[in-house]
């Protein structure tokens, strides 16, 4: 098995991955525990809000810190597979997008984005994908049959 210093050395990580790996540190040293946290999140962006769980999460445990950087992986491949569609900027929302007034209820799979069984407001309907603005503070398409309508 690989070391933490022999990962270091054979990566070359970014200034993002060094810091997670002094977080995660905090938990415990163990090299399994630390690349394979790393292992889970292959982007910046993902460590990013592994780092920001770490420091302003609740009940942030060794155990949590894992079951958080695999819901970053299941959401990263979910993206990658585009099952969720992301869009982050008002250039480029549909046009034909509408504010609604709704509610609904995810019922989908445990993502880092969205709460099982937790109430949402959609922001809009863009080519049948609801615009819900999730935990991650961000607004993200997800297909409608992740989540039932609780009010119209």
């Amino acid at each position: 098995m690989m070391t933490v210093e022999e990962y270091i050395e054979k990566k070359n990580p970014s200034k993002v991955t060094l810091e997670l790996i002094e977080k995660l540190k905090r938990f415990s040293h163990d090299p399994d525990y630390i690349i394979g946290v790393l292992s889970d999140s292959k982007y910046d962006e993902d460590r990013q809000l592994i780092i920001d769980y770490i420091d302003h999460g609740e009940d942030v445990s060794y155990e949590n810190v894992i079951l958080f950087s695999l819901s970053v992986a299941i959401f990263r491949d979910k993206l990658q597979n585009n099952e969720v569609k992301v869009c982050r900027d008002s250039e480029h929302r549909q046009e034909d997008s509408s504010p609604l007034e709704m509610k609904v209820r995810y019922i989908g799979k445990p993502i880092v984005a969205l709460d099982y069984d937790k109430d949402y407001s959609v922001v809009s309907i863009e080519k049948g994908w609801y615009r819900i603005m999730t935990e991650l503070d961000e607004d993200y398409l997800f297909p409608p049959e992740a989540f039932e309508i609780i009010e119209n």
